[in-house]
């Protein structure tokens, strides 16, 4: 008798969106397992667009993509080898199987992962692992990017160091995704504005979603869970808020971090100046599937 797979949640959207504050709340519930950012699909997708019509990877980075997964689960799971060969279809079951088996040993039946930068290959997600599920997660995007400014002046090793017009373009074309996906069967957008507002409603939202009952213990979000989801990272300036209470800060920082100057031109090259919420809930226009399905066609990698 075939048991029934857990749950399989990516959490996803552009960083400094509240990604990691929502996954420490799901990760808080006793049926739910999750683990530090995996970065899989970014690292073992192939770069090459040949390798990826061909559906083959590069080996040496396939292999250390992998790795983390293994590394991260390992303790739990006894991950096997990465596997040998050329073909993508065997390091994403063994990605699979090694999340899979993580959760059960922890005696949960849902995994959420989350790595913001997964929001590009969506679509290969959900052709290589079977009964992924997304939540989308937005945030007004002034907010973002001020918190992604600040990051990288307190921590250049870490942030690259980008223009403005370039960290607007990636807001924008992140939200753009997340829209396309909006009322899609296995496409979930929540609001960080919602769920710092009403974080109980909004988390009995995302739970009804993903099949689970809502439970308190989500609501206190500082505990071991949150320790095991930001080790390596927790003692970054830009993770000190995860354990907090949740609170309402908006357009603070925004206000704080850029110039007169900085802040006209961040309203400017974001989409209906960063104040995304205005927008969920309506039918993508043609901008947004036109960004959806150009990711789509950059990353398609052929199912072999």
């Amino acid at each position: 008798m075939h048991q029934k797979p857990p749950g399989r949640f990516f959490i996803v959207g552009s960083s400094r969106s509240g990604t990691t504050l929502l996954q420490a709340m799901l990760a808080s519930h006793p049926r739910v397992y999750s683990l530090p950012e995996t970065h899989f699909f970014c690292d073992a997708t192939p770069r090459s667009r040949r390798l990826r019509w061909l559906g083959m990877v590069e080996p040496a980075r396939a292999g250390k993509a992998l790795d983390r997964v293994i590394t991260l689960t390992g303790a739990q799971a006894g991950a096997a080898p990465a596997p040998a060969g050329r073909r993508y279809s065997r390091y994403c079951r063994a990605f699979v199987g090694a999340l899979d088996t993580a959760a059960a040993r922890a005696g949960k039946d849902v995994w959420v992962e989350k790595t913001p930068h997964h929001i590009d290959y969506v679509e290969i997600i959900a052709r290589r692992v079977p009964g992924a599920q997304f939540i989308h997660m937005l945030r007004d995007g002034r907010d973002v990017l001020a918190s992604q400014y600040e990051a990288q002046q307190q921590d250049p090793q870490v942030w690259k160091q980008w223009p403005l017009e370039k960290m607007a373009e990636t807001w924008n074309n992140d939200v753009q995704t997340s829209l396309a996906c909006a009322g899609r069967k296995r496409h979930l957008v929540v609001s960080y504005e919602d769920l710092i507002e009403s974080p109980e409603a909004e988390l009995r939202r995302v739970a009804e979603f993903m099949g689970i009952e809502f439970d308190a213990q989500m609501l206190s979000h500082g505990g071991a869970a949150a320790q095991v989801i930001v080790a390596g990272w927790r003692d970054r300036p830009w993770m000190q808020n995860v354990s907090k209470p949740v609170s309402d800060t908006r357009l603070k920082k925004f206000k704080s971090v850029f110039s007169d100057t900085q802040r006209e031109l961040v309203v400017r090259k974001l989409l209906w100046g960063g104040q995304v919420r205005d927008a969920i809930g309506r039918q993508p226009g043609a901008a947004a599937l036109r960004v959806a399905n150009k990711k789509e066609a950059r990353m398609e990698v052929r199912a072999v």
